[in-house]
């Protein structure tokens, strides 16, 4: 089980020390939070490489779609975003920009202008990634359209934001001929691909999310 660790600093202490951290954390409102014990990486129940090439998969099909429209730019799980309404410092899974990117300082290294933000679900990340965490991502104005996909069976939801500013379930994929159309950059995935290499995939249904 995770083990969480909170201390109480302030956010210039947080990027400070975040930046020198060979462990990635969040902070919120005064408190960072450091995941010390992640099992879902444990060989056991493969947890992390399902994540990892769901992951994979999906930013590879949005690079080179960018890469073909010139739309703008994708970022892996290692780039920090900023929620500066609710002074929130998080990692997405893949964040994308429409045109530049536009960083919090000098050090380029805390993002603030995500259009399109995809989660990848764990079993224990489901309920903060459509819960809490995406609350937070709500309050970014640039943010147009969020993503969860599960690791753990076919499953994904898409949401939207339509021209009064409410987000909305558009999309729901549960199967691999299912499509999911980002709007925002107008790019169509198929589930088939986004899971693709994922055979084995524990396929159980999880009542409680």
């Amino acid at each position: 089980m995770a083990t969480l660790q909170r201390t109480f600093i302030s956010q210039e202490e947080y990027l400070q020390t975040e930046r020198t951290a060979t462990v990635k954390s969040e902070y919120f409102n005064g408190q960072m939070i450091t995941m010390t014990d992640l099992n879902e990486l444990t060989s056991e129940n493969q947890g992390g490489k399902y994540h990892n090439l769901i992951q994979e998969n999906l930013s590879r099909a949005i690079d080179e779609h960018l890469q073909e429209q010139g739309l703008g730019h994708s970022f892996t799980g290692d780039q920090r975003i900023f929620v500066a309404e609710t002074n929130y410092y998080t990692y997405p899974d893949l964040a994308i920009t429409v045109g530049e990117p536009d960083f919090s300082d000098s050090q380029v290294d805390t993002l603030l202008n995500p259009a399109v933000i995809i989660e990848v679900m764990s079993a224990k990340s489901s309920n903060y990634d459509r819960g809490s965490k995406f609350e937070n991502y709500r309050a970014l104005e640039s943010l147009q359209e969020y993503l969860v996909i599960d690791s753990r069976r076919f499953y994904a939801e898409l949401w939207r934001k339509n021209e009064s500013g409410q987000w909305v379930l558009t999309d729901q994929a549960q199967h691999g001929s299912d499509m999911l159309h980002l709007k925002t950059i107008d790019l169509f995935i198929l589930m088939d691909d986004a899971y693709e290499q994922t055979e084995g995939l524990p396929e159980e249904e999880f009542s409680i999310r």
